[in-house]
Parts: C-alpha cells; sequence; structure tokens
C-alpha cells in the first residue's frame, strides 16, 4: 500500500442573514469579510479562497485538511 495521499476537500459555504433582509451593508460587509479573513488567517487547517456575497448573504470558497470537522470550521 501507497504511503502518499492525495486530498482536495473544497467546500462553498454561505450564510444568509436573518428574515434574508439587507442588512449587509457596504461598511458591515467590509468589517464581516474583515473578521473572516481574520479567523481563517489563524486556522492552520482550513484556507480561504474567495469571500463574497451581497447585502443578505455572505459566500466563502475555501479548503480544508482531511482531519478537519466542518463544524469546527463553521462554528
Amino acid at each position: 500500500m501507497s504511503s502518499h495521499v492525495f486530498h482536495e476537500i473544497y467546500l462553498h459555504l454561505n450564510w444568509h442573514v436573518k428574515y434574508d433582509r439587507a442588512t449587509l451593508t457596504p461598511e458591515v460587509e467590509e468589517l464581516t469579510h474583515k473578521i473572516l479573513k481574520s479567523r481563517f488567517e489563524k486556522l492552520k487547517c482550513a484556507y480561504l479562497h474567495a469571500i463574497g456575497g451581497t447585502a443578505m448573504h455572505v459566500h466563502l470558497a475555501i479548503n480544508i485538511e482531511p482531519h478537519v470537522c466542518i463544524s469546527d470550521v463553521v462554528a
């Protein structure tokens, strides 16, 4: 059995604001993105590739290591 392992686990996550109200104004959206980017910089096993969204939701494109539980990244 080979000792070499290849893995790619990519996730597309999105969060919606309560009642889908347009509450992510440009100022709030900028702060939200900054907080999320900072959080992913601290994680050693999850990597942020892109962040975006609208006034009602945020999208994240990430990848994680195979030992990472998705709920730990999202929580």
